[in-house]
């Protein structure tokens, strides 16, 4: 186990797997040491040098990773990151032994030991109390085992070869579970200077009565878009389950426009924006206490085994939209 690592520090990746499709490229990479959260996706094509969109710092609770919350029933909220947490003040994670193939990497598993706990029973916003492994001297709580795993494949469309991401997170019980509420995403955190230095947009697509509404906006400035609830401030929005995805586009250094499709799980997503990162919130699924419809489950047998998998696709604007994600220009909505 690592422990005692500055907030700040920013993890590289030890492991890339790599992908070329007929106009684009992806590297995808991940750290070894804190719980094989991905690090890196770095974008390129067969004239540019690959540049990475993900802000790796802080990585234990940040980069591309599966967050879980347990809700028990005094209604504290159980917070658990991959195999790592960094709301202790420093980062620590569970080291990762990883089979990598050609296209895929499979991971080893690791106790998922809770990152922080917040007090609603005491308060409606907390206090938050931080958790590490590394603090004997500090109850901490673990119920499940994770590994993760990735496979890169080419995605053939009529302009082209696309390329698809599987990011994967196969959770193990370690004991018979009943909780009040069980919520789970796929966070990705973008480096907000990639997105500057190359000009991304961000369009999000939101179904309706009258068909699927699309909004546009740069995801580095203030946002006021006309498909969430967003801060006065521009600093966040929260988007309903009606979402279907959310594209983010960059211009590569010689002009190129390449798109990384993110398809919803009709949970919502959580927008924030940040000086160094711009935050995703992918809800996979999740159940609203008392309400238990929703696909996580709250009651889990010992030795029961739960896999969630997050799909990118990464390609031209041609190709996402063949694959049936179309990248807006303007807005389909008044704000």
């Amino acid at each position: 186990m690592t422990c005692n690592v500055a907030g700040g520090y920013s993890p590289p990746a030890d492991l890339l797997l790599k992908y070329l499709g007929s106009d684009v490229g992806v590297q995808f990479g991940v750290t070894t040491r804190f719980g094989g959260i991905g690090v890196a996706l770095n974008l390129y094509d067969s004239k540019t040098e690959p540049f990475n969109i993900v802000s790796a710092m802080s990585a234990a609770g940040a980069a591309i990773q599966t967050s879980y919350i347990i809700v028990n029933w005094n209604k504290n909220w159980l917070v658990f990151n991959q195999a790592a947490g960094n709301d202790i003040g420093y980062q620590w994670g569970y080291g990762t032994g990883f089979v990598q193939k050609s296209i895929s990497l499979q991971g080893t598993s690791n106790p998922l030991w809770a990152d922080h706990v917040t007090q609603y029973a005491i308060s409606p916003n907390g206090p938050d109390r931080p958790l590490s492994p590394c603090d004997l001297s500090n109850t901490n709580y673990m119920f499940d085992a994770g590994a993760p795993a990735t496979l890169l494949n080419g995605t053939p469309t009529s302009h082209g070869t696309a390329i698809r991401i599987d990011n994967s997170y196969a959770m193990t019980s370690a004991y018979d579970q009943n909780w009040a509420g069980f919520y789970l995403e796929q966070a990705m955190y973008l480096d907000t200077n990639a997105a500057q230095t190359h000009q991304s947009t961000m369009t999000v697509a939101v179904s309706g009565p009258g068909g699927v509404t699309l909004d546009v906006f740069s995801p580095y400035e203030p946002v006021h878009s006309c498909l969430g609830s967003c801060a006065s401030d521009g600093s966040s929005c929260g988007f309903g389950a009606n979402t279907q995805y959310v594209v983010v586009t960059y211009v590569l250094n010689g002009g190129k426009i390449v798109g990384v499709a993110v398809p919803l799980h009709n949970q919502g997503l959580s927008f924030l924006r940040g000086s160094v990162s711009i935050q995703l919130h992918n809800w996979m699924c999740g159940t609203n206490y008392p309400d238990t419809s929703a696909s996580c489950p709250t009651q889990i047998a010992n030795g029961q085994v739960r896999t969630y998998t997050q799909t990118y696709y990464v390609g031209t604007p041609e190709q996402l939209s063949d694959l049936g994600f179309a990248v807006a220009t303007s807005s389909s909505c008044s704000r």
